[in-house]
């Protein structure tokens, strides 16, 4: 996949990974309370085992490796948001609106030809002159 196929990728899932991100914050927020600590239980001593069972230990662990796990996620996600974001607010106003009805808003050419007042024909190379620029701001202009 060439960069710009990979750019109008990203752009075409930009609110879905928003909408993703939102999700693994609210999964942190779960998290606290699926794995409320309980009291430490020593079910083990005396029977034979010799170690202690530590239930609490085990959640707490459980909570921390899912908690890094998510954060590692919201962190890639939050870049990748806010890569492109960032490339987009470099766009001309014209560019990054006719990127955003195109790829966010999935609107028509002819609508957004209507609505920015030029030709299908110019609106679409808008778009592509958009494009470029988006791949260059994402993926570097040596691919």
């Amino acid at each position: 996949m060439n960069s710009r196929a990979k750019a109008e990728k990203e752009l075409r899932e930009l609110y879905f990974n928003q909408a993703y991100l939102e999700s693994l914050e609210h999964e942190i927020v779960v998290l606290n309370y699926e794995y409320g600590l309980r009291g430490v239980a020593y079910d083990g001593i005396g029977g034979g085992s010799g170690e202690p069972g530590d239930s609490t230990g085990d959640q707490a662990a459980k909570l921390v490796d899912a908690r890094v796990a998510i954060d590692r996620k919201i962190a890639r996600y939050k870049n990748k948001i806010n890569h492109i974001e960032s490339v987009l607010a470099l766009l001309t106003e014209r560019e990054r609106k006719v990127t955003l009805m195109y790829y966010i808003e999935y609107k028509p050419w002819w609508k957004i030809a209507q609505e920015i007042g030029y030709s299908i024909r110019q609106a679409q190379r808008i778009k592509e002159d958009a494009l470029e620029k988006v791949s260059i701001g994402l993926y570097g202009s040596d691919e």
